[in-house]
């Protein structure tokens, strides 16, 4: 880790998040908020970019090495974004700036819909607005009633696995690097086992299996896009040319939602922040620069 970045952490009333900063308390605040099964590492290529602005990459709960939510109870999408307003009202943070990936964009967008005093401005790196669903409103509690109960039917200890294997596997999945994947796959597990041997450092992981049940509740397309014309506050829309939004062809239907953003396409797939980080740091940049301006 480079040595700029230090950890933090933010004692909430219900749950502790952790996250890493570059600490320059003096500029103005970017708050950086990962992808879902990813965690604040995710951030730390484009932090090292950055030297303008404070930057707080978060871990969201059951994330990294923040939190995990109490027994018996789930990772809702809009639980999220009570921690997120927690967090804020708690530090008297004010005109913040989200960045968010992927599921941080998303929920980025739906916290400056939901409440847009407390945003300067959203900057959402290939997210388009919040993720719907086409089935009926009793299927989809079915279907996230039964995704819950599985997951408790079959809770076992987990056995700890060779920390090159994660990567290996993680890496069949992405576009990154093995030292990319290494920066995620570190900071969601834990070391248990540390060999000299072939086998190496064996981990188990920190992130919450329950991250991996179905949402209970999923807006519909109408809902999502009534929740998103409530989004005043400028807005930069980052869509990379390999990535999910590109290939599931979403943001030609979505782009009439955001008329005012500003849309930016970029040479990457959907982790792009993390290695094209001069590519995109410059556009973001003018975006800042332009909205202070």
């Amino acid at each position: 880790m480079p040595n700029h970045l230090v950890p933090i952490a933010f004692e909430l009333p219900h749950i502790t998040l952790r996250g890493l900063t570059n600490n320059l308390t003096h500029k103005p605040l970017i708050v950086a908020l990962h992808g879902w099964l990813d965690n604040a590492a995710s951030f730390i290529p484009l932090l090292t970019e950055v030297t303008d602005y404070h930057i707080i990459a978060l871990d969201w709960a059951g994330h990294g090495l923040s939190d995990h939510r109490p027994p018996g109870t789930d990772y809702q999408q809009f639980d999220y974004i009570d921690d997120l307003h927690q967090l804020l009202t708690e530090q008297k943070w004010e005109n913040v700036i989200l960045m968010g990936h992927s599921m941080g964009g998303i929920l980025s967008s739906i916290y400056a819909a939901t409440f847009p005093e407390m945003v300067r401005a959203v900057v959402s790196i290939d997210a388009m607005g919040p993720i719907t669903t086409e089935s009926s409103v009793a299927e989809n509690l079915r279907t996230g009633v039964l995704s819950r109960h599985q997951r408790r039917a079959k809770r076992s200890i987990a056995s700890p696995v060779p920390l090159t294997q994660l990567i290996d596997k993680r890496q069949q999945h992405t576009e990154l690097s093995g030292e990319l994947v290494e920066l995620l796959i570190k900071r969601a597990t834990r070391p248990v086992i540390v060999e000299a041997g072939d086998g190496g450092t064996q981990v188990v992981w920190r992130t919450d299996s329950r991250l991996r049940n179905a949402s209970l509740i999923r807006l519909t397309e109408q809902q999502a896009q009534e929740l998103m014309t409530e989004l005043s506050c400028p807005m930069q829309i980052i869509i990379a040319d390999d990535g999910l939004l590109a290939k599931r062809g979403l943001w030609q239907q979505r782009e009439q939602w955001f008329g005012s953003a500003e849309i930016v396409h970029l040479t990457g797939g959907h982790h792009l922040h993390m290695y094209n980080t001069e590519q995109i740091w410059a556009p973001i940049a003018a975006f800042l620069h332009n909205i202070s301006t």
